[in-house]
C-alpha cells in the first residue's frame, strides 16, 4: 500500500509540476498582452483564445502521465530520459514569456525549434522506456507542431 501511495504521490508532483509551468504563462497574459496579440494578423486556423488553456491543461497532464510512466518503469536509461523531460519542460515555460512577455515573434519561433528538437529526442527516449509513455508525448509533439507551424505564420504574417 505504501509503495502505491508513493506511486501516486510521484504521478501527483508530475501533474502539478506540469500545471505549475503552465501557470507562469498566466502572468505574461496580461490584458496588454491580449491586446497585441489580438492585434496581430493571424491565419484563419489559429485556435480561438478561450481555447488555449483547455488545449494546454490537457497538454500539460499528458506530459505529466508520459513522465510518470517512465519514472515507473526505472528502467535502464529512464534518469536520462526524465533529463531530457525537464529541458524542455523549462523551454516550454519559457515560450509564454518571450512571447507575450517580449512580443518577440522570432525568438520565441527560435525557442519552439528549439523545444521540438528536445521533444523529438525526449519522446524517442520516453518510448525506449515505456510504449504509453511515448505515444502520449506524440500527442504532445503534435501539438508543439501545429503551435510551431502557427508561430511561423504569426512571425510571416506581422
Amino acid at each position: 500500500m505504501l509503495r502505491t501511495w508513493h506511486s501516486f504521490g510521484m504521478l501527483l508532483f508530475f501533474v502539478l509540476l506540469c500545471l505549475a509551468v503552465g501557470q507562469i504563462g498566466v502572468f505574461f497574459a496580461t490584458t496588454q498582452a491580449y491586446e497585441w496579440y489580438n492585434a496581430l494578423s493571424k491565419p484563419l486556423w489559429t485556435p480561438h483564445t478561450l481555447l488555449l488553456p483547455l488545449i494546454w491543461t490537457l497538454i500539460y497532464i499528458v506530459m505529466a502521465v508520459a513522465a510518470w510512466f517512465v519514472w515507473r518503469e526505472k528502467n535502464e536509461h529512464y534518469r536520462r530520459a526524465l533529463i531530457f523531460w525537464t529541458i524542455q519542460l523549462v523551454l516550454n515555460g519559457l515560450w509564454m514569456p518571450l512571447f507575450f512577455g517580449q512580443q518577440g515573434l522570432l525568438a520565441s519561433l527560435l525557442l519552439m525549434d528549439i523545444l521540438w528538437l528536445f521533444l523529438v529526442l525526449t519522446t524517442y527516449l520516453f518510448y525506449k522506456q515505456s510504449r504509453s509513455a511515448g505515444i502520449l508525448m506524440i500527442i504532445y509533439l503534435a501539438w508543439i507542431t501545429f503551435a510551431g507551424v502557427l508561430n511561423f505564420f504569426i512571425w510571416q504574417m506581422n
